[in-house]
């Protein structure tokens, strides 16, 4: 059950963000918290939104404090396509694709250097700006996309603004090796008025994540292929709620998270024979997170290893059988 949405589509679509692409698609339920710049989540199948696993080249990005991902911000401008398999792929990924996974595969930049910038204005002082440029020769690639936008929305304190940026870099050794380069960032702010009979007046929520990340692709037989990925990711998120608190009338409150995930992951592929596959890999994964507020502070750490095989039997197009176990310390 995969679903592949390539660059074209998105295109004729004419949408922005991926939570809008997503959305169209069978088996997922996309929701908003609120106005524009709201926490908005993906749910496959019904399952938590912690158990959609998200990638972007392979690597994985979900909040390493939550374990949800949150799509409010990502937009299409740099994606090649979008990859959605449906249901439980525990064995290869763990608990966190219980429900599934969304793979983003970001553009290959080729050709003469070229870019395109876009810029919107509309209601309630919004506007929109955003950049790319892309170039690449026969060993090495190049794209990156900028973007920033702002509204204040119709309610008091429901103003948003972020700015986003991702780039990748790829160099081809020989036909048998390359490597690519990974990295984003993102700063958002959003005024958070509370539900619609409140209207508080100065509640802010900011967010900053940004993530480093290496791609290794080798062949180094016929029959065997090996995938290496390792990721360096930080994420801070914060709540500020300055007196007065309508209609509660608290003091000052404000919150702060910052969480740090490096990850590892290790695969290979054996094609042993005609409709007969073997994949067997292994993953580190280190979490930190740091939280605190108003009430008290908790630190906390997880280091996650894991290894893990699947063997496949495809006689047929139309028939796949596989087996296989996962064990995680």
């Amino acid at each position: 059950p995969v679903t592949v949405i390539k660059r074209e589509e998105i295109d004729q679509r004419q949408l922005q963000f991926v939570a809008d692409v997503l959305r169209a698609e069978p088996g997922i339920d996309v929701a908003r918290t609120g106005q524009p710049g709201g926490l908005t989540s993906v749910f496959l199948r019904g399952a938590n939104n912690s158990h959609t696993l998200v990638l972007v080249d392979g690597i994985r990005v979900n909040n390493a404090f939550n374990n949800a991902y949150d799509f409010n911000n990502l937009g299409v401008d740099n994606i090649e396509r979008i990859e959605v398999l449906r249901g439980p792929q525990s064995t290869l990924y763990g608990s966190e694709a219980l429900g599934g996974v969304i793979n983003i595969v970001t553009r290959r930049g080729c050709g003469e250097p070229a870019g395109s910038l876009q810029v919107e204005g509309g209601s309630n002082d919004s506007m929109l700006g955003r950049g790319t440029f892309a170039f690449g020769t026969k060993q090495f690639s190049f794209s990156a996309e900028a973007s920033g936008s702002r509204t204040d929305n119709e309610r008091i304190n429901s103003d948003f603004k972020d700015f986003n940026f991702s780039t990748r870099a790829g160099y081809t050794f020989s036909d048998r090796l390359t490597a690519s380069v990974l990295a984003t960032y993102l700063h958002s702010e959003a005024g958070t008025p509370n539900d619609r009979f409140t209207d508080d007046p100065n509640d802010l929520s900011r967010t900053e994540n940004w993530l480093v990340g290496l791609n290794v692709d080798a062949r180094p037989a016929e029959f065997w292929n090996v995938k290496l990925t390792a990721s360096h990711a930080r994420e801070r998120g914060s709540f500020d709620q300055p007196a007065p608190n309508p209609p509660f009338f608290f003091g000052d409150y404000a919150a702060e998270t910052i969480a740090f995930r490096d990850q590892v992951d290790w695969q290979n592929i054996f094609r042993l024979s005609e409709g007969h596959r073997l994949l067997a890999g292994a993953t580190y994964d280190r979490s930190d997170a740091d939280y605190a507020d108003s009430f008290g502070a908790f630190s906390d750490a997880v280091d996650a290893r894991s290894i893990y095989a699947q063997y496949e039997f495809a006689p047929t197009e139309r028939f796949t059988a596989t087996v296989g176990g996962r064990l995680d310390d």
